[in-house]
């Protein structure tokens, strides 16, 4: 450093040269590499594999598992962990459930991840493969349906799915939570309803129904079309509504329905009974009809018959190159 001249430019370069080497040779002697480490999950693979790409896991929770056990066990890599998720179909039965352990930091990050170039599902339900469709035999069935639909209707018993057992629906609950979901080929199919698009509206109320503080009524209401004096009701029939205010929607289940007098009572009362609410509320209630084996109408539309498990579909295409899943997670997937 002595011999330097640091005032003139060749000095200052020498100096610099000098201080940037030194640097590079303390870094590459004291500075180590940041290592992460990696898991591999694939469907179908053995419950035993390590999670290696050549013997991925079989699932979520195993990944997750190990990473935490190697916090537990102070065996976490300081670059973190990438969980990677080959492409194909994960049946879900239960939500994948993470938590406070399960977070990494800005450090050591915890990360799933879908493999490049594939690509994952996590599917909530169970496959109906095109074998488990057959036509509709049942005469009393085949006489329930609306004629376009006779012939183009098939069904699938769900028991051999492993699905049986399914929850009956309340006299009353919100919009159509709880209520399973039929996909071809990844859309959503529409449960058999009346009126196909939109709404209908009461003729005139005979009963608003028990409100707070009264024994439990149903409501009473004069229905304008003859659709109704159709319906079986003795399986489950229920009307989603508007029924009182246009921000509080419920699905009451229908208890009779009388055709001379055409009138519908409820099963449940509505919390603020059916029918206008007041001089500022005049229009008359909008209401749909939900999952009624009459109604199954058109392309698209299916019927849920819980007390045999068993769907009805009129298939928007041919089923047998079709995609069908039938969904029974309800709750979240993550």
């Amino acid at each position: 450093f002595h011999d330097l001249e640091p005032s003139t430019p060749l000095g200052i370069f020498n100096m610099c040269h000098i201080v940037l080497t030194v640097a590079c040779i303390v870094a590459i002697y004291w500075v180590q590499p940041v290592v992460a480490a990696e898991l591999h999950i694939a469907p179908g693979c053995a419950a035993e594999a390590p999670g290696t790409s050549e013997r991925p896991l079989a699932d979520l929770e195993q990944a997750r598992d190990i990473i935490r056990d190697w916090k537990k066990n102070g065996k976490m890599m300081p670059g973190g962990v990438t969980v990677w998720v080959h492409g194909g179909d994960y049946f879900r039965d239960q939500s994948f459930k993470l938590t406070a352990e399960d977070s990494g930091t800005p450090e050591s990050p915890i990360i799933y991840r879908s493999q490049p170039s594939e690509t994952p599902r996590l599917l909530g339900g169970k496959r109906v493969q095109p074998s488990a469709w057959h036509s509709v035999s049942d005469p009393q069935i085949v006489a329930r349906l609306a004629r376009p639909a006779q012939g183009n209707v098939v069904q699938a018993d769900l028991k051999p799915l492993g699905i049986s057992r399914l929850t009956p629906l309340g006299d009353r609950f919100k919009s159509l939570a709880g209520t399973p979901e039929l996909f071809f080929n990844g859309e959503p199919m529409q449960l058999a309803r009346w009126p196909n698009e939109g709404w209908v509206t009461i003729e005139r109320v005979v009963d608003r129904g028990s409100t707070s503080g009264e024994p439990a009524r149903g409501g009473t209401f004069v229905y304008r079309e003859d659709r109704p004096s159709s319906w079986a009701i003795e399986r489950g029939v229920w009307l989603h509504g508007y029924w009182c205010h246009d921000w509080s929607d419920e699905c009451l289940r229908v208890a009779t329905i009388d055709s001379e007098k055409r009138e519908i009572t409820l099963a449940a009362p509505h919390g603020y009974g059916i029918g206008p609410s007041s001089s500022w509320n005049r229009e008359p209630r909008r209401y749909c009809a939900i999952n009624v084996l009459e109604e199954l109408d058109a392309p698209g539309e299916w019927y849920l018959d819980r007390e045999n498990d068993m769907i009805y579909f009129w298939p928007p295409k041919p089923i047998n190159d079709a995609e069908v899943l039938f969904s029974t997670l309800d709750e979240p997937m993550i």
